[in-house]
């Protein structure tokens, strides 16, 4: 029996993923060492990889995606793994970090993955034995899609410059190519520098594609940086932002125009609260204002509170007075102030406040409480 027609039989079985026996069959033979001519390649130019899973896996391929602990790279590929199962694909999981199965099962439900097509490996050694293991299971399987999760434990290669790692990875690439499966494995960045990965020349080189995903400063909460770098052109700088249980990849000009939409969504809703706070009382200052806005659970900076208090007052909105080069302003509302006190816009003698266009301090941050007893509800990955 075929290992395609093997796998249709298990499927049809309807097995839980957890009851698959250990597979023993032997390794695929490793292909020798073989050569061709520049004339006889391009008489069969080879196109780029087809993409298997969202910017993560690629046919016959090797992609390492590395990421700081905890940041979301697991979470981030079990929502591709969904796609792909949804998509009729089968993927085999290797958790070399030995995750408990219900942390798997939580995730996996989260974003809705085919449980007949998701076949999980705890893997029973590490390094040649590891890969010994896997090429077993892809044999028996015939997977679209191998991940290891992560390759540091499942390669044994606790130290990222043991040049063992990169004849793993060859090993890797021999079994992407002979197999027709695309391979992802992940892989940590060092605290120093987040934005590259913990290096071994052996890993880097050796990889066909690697990814890095980090958060960028003045990031909204739920946005990841996915960066990029292969042996063929792809997209170089990616956005992925993440809604419950659905990710939404975003592009350098997409990413400007959410940014801009939010800034000035944030900027109209903090204005808004700003005039329903005025009439409550007679006279606020900016360090009054902002401590009622932290009452009503938003948080921002006083700089930012001052500028829309002045722009406010500009628009003839609000009233301002005091103030000088050290004293602090007092506003109040302008429809119960006295005329000298208003300041229309547009009116003859107006001076810009220099506080007015500081918009340097970060957004408003809604704080809202989780309920972590369901996966769906937590936004930070």
């Amino acid at each position: 029996m075929s290992a395609k027609a093997d796998v249709t039989t298990q499927l049809a079985a309807h097995r839980p993923l957890t009851e698959l026996a250990p597979f023993a069959d032997p390794a695929p033979p490793v292909e020798k060492g073989r050569r061709r001519t520049l004339t006889a390649m391009r008489e069969q130019p080879a196109q780029p990889p087809a993409m298997l899973a969202p910017h993560v896996a690629w046919v016959k391929r090797v992609a390492m995606l590395a990421a700081a602990e905890k940041i979301g790279k697991s979470t981030y590929l079990m929502w591709a793994v969904a796609q792909a199962t949804r998509a009729g694909l089968l993927v085999l999981w290797v958790t070399a970090d030995q995750e408990a199965e219900e942390d798997i099962r939580l995730r996996a439900d989260r974003f809705g993955v085919d449980g007949d097509r998701l076949v999980v490996r705890w893997p029973s050694g590490t390094g040649d034995a590891a890969l010994a293991e896997l090429q077993a299971d892809v044999a028996e399987l015939a997977p679209a899609w191998v991940i290891i999760d992560s390759f540091t434990n499942w390669s044994g290669a606790e130290d990222a410059f043991n040049p063992a790692a990169g004849n793993i990875i060859i090993g890797l690439k021999r079994l992407a190519l002979a197999s027709g499966a695309a391979v992802t494995f992940t892989h940590h960045t060092p605290r120093s520098d987040p934005k590259r990965y913990a290096d071994s020349r052996a890993i880097g080189a050796n990889a066909d594609m690697l990814l890095t995903m980090f958060k960028q400063d003045g990031d909204p909460s739920a946005w990841r940086r996915l960066r990029a770098v292969g042996r063929w052109d792809v997209e170089p700088e990616l956005t992925l932002s993440v809604t419950g249980d659905h990710y939404t990849i975003l592009g350098a000009v997409e990413v400007a125009k959410t940014k801009q939409d939010t800034k000035a969504s944030e900027h109209a809703a903090l204005t808004a609260a700003i005039l329903r706070l005025i009439p409550g009382r007679g006279s606020w200052t900016a360090e009054t204002m902002m401590g009622a806005l932290e009452k009503g659970k938003l948080f921002v900076g006083l700089k930012r509170v001052r500028a829309i208090m002045n722009e406010l007052w500009k628009a003839g909105q609000l009233s301002r007075s005091g103030g000088g080069k050290k004293g602090e302003h007092v506003f109040g509302d302008s429809r119960s102030s006295p005329a000298s006190d208003r300041s229309p816009a547009g009116s003859s003698g107006y001076e810009p406040d220099r506080d007015a266009d500081d918009q340097t301090e970060s957004s408003v941050i809604h704080r809202q409480p989780l309920d972590r007893d369901d996966p769906r509800s937590v936004p930070d990955f």
